[in-house]
């Protein structure tokens, strides 16, 4: 994984202030809570990031200061989604309110990434998780303003919780995680919190944790009206359907895309068994998918002359799923895997910045626009092998003191990882309210043509139990 400095500066917290006994350490991250839903609140800012203009021969990439703004930027552009093994999904859908599923990636210049999975190149640069991600292991609970650099003083005994994948949380109803890495103490605690969550020093935000007595609907409408929500694109493996998207992986040469010995291989189609190279679009089976294994889904619209910007020659280029309104739904299980070495049974799904795999989602950082704070967002993730928590955090600029992915923020709070049975989600993102909420969905058989406003938001807002992230403005 990519580590960051300010991992020195929360392990210096974590020595001087402690703990909180109602949360566990596993592996150098804090898990507080279960949960059936987060919330990222106030997310989207101004910025620009690094994109990608060429891939040079002589193994450089060239790039230029690419402006983002508005709600959810950078997260309104393109999204590809990934998998990592052990996994089986078993439905995928992805849902736009009204009429606004247009898959037109919102910039005329952009990169496309590719990742460095060939044997013969080199073990991952980025260390610990296959995907890239900013990785902090200490984390500290405390109650009062601390500053980078100073040594808080000893924490007030209340409920809290610490972020597993960045720096200083902290316990409590709307805490603020400053970007100069200190926390405001506010008046009140549930006794069930989710902490703020940010690499130390450089980014911002606050959690809380929520009840309520109703469980999640899942009905859907049987019209779509303007507020409704209709679906674009959609995969089934017990029927084998899979309209208007297309399965990928980084196994380019074999088939599909391209290999060289500078930036490795290219994005790929991916075969029926989603690990091997395919020459053309291929539905993925009914198959569980094994650990340290990845794919990615893409909208079925390919890229057209200027309308995904540059991506690596050679390339099946298609178009992220783009929009600041938008719904992604998953059915999948993540099974537990007997397998060892690196990244085994760590399971994961996330999203990236489209241009990152159609130009190199692993190798130099200078060839993606991932580094500089183009966007990840992490939304079921396992930290380390065999663990039974999925995390959630978003990656960005955002809250960051300077320009780069430093910002963001998580929670230590997790959903249960599903290792029987299937796990039934919505990643729904609202470009009104500056939003991205995770929740369990409850239901049976096959997702929805279409589903109405209420339902959509009662997912989240009607959970027992969810965690609150406001990161900073």
């Amino acid at each position: 994984m990519k580590s960051s400095f300010l991992t020195s500066v929360a392990g210096a917290l974590v020595a001087a202030a402690g703990v909180h006994a109602g949360c566990q350490n596993i592996a150098g991250n804090y898990y507080c809570n279960q949960v059936n839903a987060v919330s990222y609140n106030q997310v989207g800012s101004s910025g620009s990031y690094k994109q990608i203009t060429a891939m040079n021969d002589d193994g450089t990439c060239s790039s230029q200061d690419k402006e983002y703004s508005g709600n959810l930027a950078p997260f309104d552009e393109g999204l590809s989604v990934h998998f990592r093994g052990p996994i089986a999904l078993k439905q995928f859908a992805v849902y736009y309110k009204g009429d606004s599923g247009d898959n037109a990636e919102i910039y005329k210049r952009e990169a496309e990434p590719e990742e460095d999975v060939k044997i013969n190149i080199g073990s991952n640069r980025y260390g610990g998780h296959k995907h890239k991600r900013v990785y902090v292991t200490d984390t500290v609970y405390v109650t009062s303003t601390v500053h980078a650099g100073e040594v808080p003083p000893a924490p007030a005994t209340t409920s809290s919780s610490a972020a597993p994948t960045s720096a200083v949380p902290t316990s409590g109803v709307n805490n603020n995680l400053q970007a100069n890495a200190k926390v405001n103490e506010q008046s009140s605690a549930p006794a069930s919190s989710a902490p703020a969550s940010s690499p130390a020093g450089s980014s911002a935000a606050s959690s809380s944790s929520s009840s309520s007595s109703s469980a999640a609907s899942s009905s859907s409408s049987s019209s779509s009206s303007s507020g409704d929500w209709s679906r674009k694109s959609y995969y089934n493996a017990e029927s084998g359907t899979g309209d208007n998207l297309v399965f990928m992986n980084n196994m380019g040469g074999a088939g599909s895309g391209v290999f060289d010995n500078n930036f490795g291989n290219s994005i790929s189609y991916a075969g029926s068994d989603g690990t091997s190279c395919a020459s053309k679009a291929t539905v993925l089976d009914d198959v569980t998918v094994g650990s340290n294994k990845e794919f990615m889904i893409f909208s079925g619209d390919e890229c057209g002359d200027d309308d995904c910007g540059y991506y690596r020659p050679g390339i099946p280029a298609y178009k992220g799923f783009a929009g600041a309104t938008k719904m992604f739904l998953f059915e999948f299980s993540m099974p537990s895997d007997d397998s060892t070495g690196f990244n085994a049974d760590m399971p994961a799904i996330w999203f990236l910045n489209a241009q990152i795999p159609r130009t190199l989602q692993y190798g130099k950082e200078e060839c993606s626009c991932w580094s500089s704070g183009c966007g990840e967002l992490d939304v079921f993730e396992v930290l380390n092998s065999g663990n039974d928590y999925l995390t959630s955090h978003i990656h960005s600029s955002q809250g960051a003191s300077s320009s780069g992915n430093g910002g963001g923020g998580g929670t230590s709070d997790y959903f249960e990882r599903p290792t029987s049975g299937t796990l039934r989600a919505a990643v729904v993102f609202d470009g009104d309210s500056s939003t991205v909420s995770i929740s369990k969905v409850d239901g049976t058989g096959s997702f929805s043509d279409s589903y109405s406003d209420s339902d959509v938001s009662g997912w989240s807002s009607t959970q027992s139990s969810k965690a609150n992230i406001n990161l900073s403005t």
